[in-house]
């Protein structure tokens, strides 16, 4: 039987969605009040993909992918996964034309011993202030000192699962970073914003919810 499914489902030429002759489906999207036509078009292009009966079937049906804000954003939160920070896990990535030049996460400094094992002693002690004795560098301060600004180059995009702090802020507009892509919020949004926009760096909140999720009932 899973051979006979396999044989269904992955074609020669490449992985293929199955025609069916009814398709009903359900949009779940709790923003649809926000950036509505943006959204009802995306939502449009993927029902027809999914549900275009008069294509004929030795017709490649066109792939359905996530957009670069999507997939970069999955990437950084990925990189989160790799933090040894007791606190927060952030990961952080810098993009130029669609490109990844850069990957950070938060933790203890290589060399030193990892935060969970002890090796911040701000972290461990649960100490939510004196944040300039912590230990771990930052998700961005890791992906702007691997990229370096040489690399960092004109017109390249940051991304990271949580806003930057003020801090990485300012190093991010001495990189070079000309835009800043972030989905969670950060106790100090404000003070960071002040500081990217005063230097003419767009910055933008990215959400999941934004893109539709069709659920075949």
């Amino acid at each position: 039987m899973i051979q006979a499914i396999d044989e269904h489902d992955f074609q020669p030429e490449g992985i293929k969605l199955r025609e069916r002759s009814h398709l009903k489906f359900k949009i779940v999207n709790e923003d649809c009040d926000r950036k509505k036509q943006s959204l009802i078009d995306n939502i449009t292009a993927q029902l027809k993909i999914l549900g275009n009966n008069e294509q004929s079937s030795k017709e490649k049906a066109p792939l359905m992918r996530p957009s670069w804000d999507s997939y970069f954003m999955k990437l950084a939160t990925l990189a989160a996964s790799r933090s040894n920070c007791m606190k927060r896990r952030v990961g952080c990535v810098i993009v130029r034309e669609c490109r990844v030049i850069a990957t950070g996460y938060n933790g203890t400094p290589r060399h030193l011993t990892n935060c969970f094992n002890g090796g911040c002693p701000r972290c461990n002690d649960g100490d939510s202030r004196n944040l300039h004795t912590c230990l771990c560098l930052h998700a961005e301060e890791n992906a702007l000192l691997e990229a370096g600004r040489d690399r960092v180059g004109q017109n390249a995009t940051l991304y990271c699962d949580t806003c930057p702090c003020l801090t990485c802020s300012v190093k991010i507009v001495q990189t070079g970073i000309s835009e800043v892509v972030y989905s969670q919020t950060y106790r100090m949004d404000e003070e960071s914003f002040i500081v990217l926009r005063n230097a003419g760096i767009t910055v933008r909140q990215f959400s999941f919810m934004e893109e539709p999720r069709i659920v075949m009932i």
